[in-house]
């Protein structure tokens, strides 16, 4: 090809894909109110061992057919409204926590954006739930999830 190459092509087709099929807002709405989301644990796995080690926690999300929703769809839609992400997020870690695995490591990923709508001070309700689930047997692992932006660089790096 002339100007682009076959990945370039594809990269801009599937990015023209996903704009077209973006979720409507009253979708997102209709999903977060009647709470069709929930979580599933993925495995961590020490390698060498061959033993699981802990799990890492996903978010899933449903429309009201039962059809699965992409997680990462709607957590762009979500980031048009700080307050509903913030809110969907706070909902999301406590139900990955409540229903973990008893065993090992538990891994959540956490929005950058979200925990910065709860504030910078000690009384972040992060942090918070963070606090009051520690448990000296288990360990709480905050895989920070940013938007590939200098501005989202230095403010993960001002949260840990």
């Amino acid at each position: 090809m002339n100007a682009f190459n076959q990945l370039e092509t594809l990269s801009l087709l599937q990015a023209q894909y996903s704009a077209e099929h973006e979720l409507q807002a009253e979708d997102v709405l209709d999903v977060i109110m009647s709470r069709r989301f929930g979580v599933e644990y993925h495995p961590i796995v020490e390698v060498q061992a061959g033993e699981i080690v802990g799990h890492q926690a996903s978010a899933c999300f449903w429309n009201n057919r039962q059809e699965a929703i992409s997680a990462g769809k709607m957590f762009a839609c979500l980031h048009k409204n700080p307050l509903l992400l913030f809110h969907t997020e706070l909902e999301m870690k406590k139900l990955q926590i409540t229903h973990a695995p008893s065993n090992g490591l538990l891994m959540l990923d956490l929005d950058i954006d979200s925990f910065f709508e709860g504030g910078e001070s000690s009384s972040n309700p992060f942090l918070s739930l963070f606090k009051e689930h520690a448990w000296s047997e288990r360990e709480l692992i905050i895989n920070i999830v940013e938007n590939h932006n200098l501005t989202d660089a230095y403010r993960a790096q001002r949260k840990i």
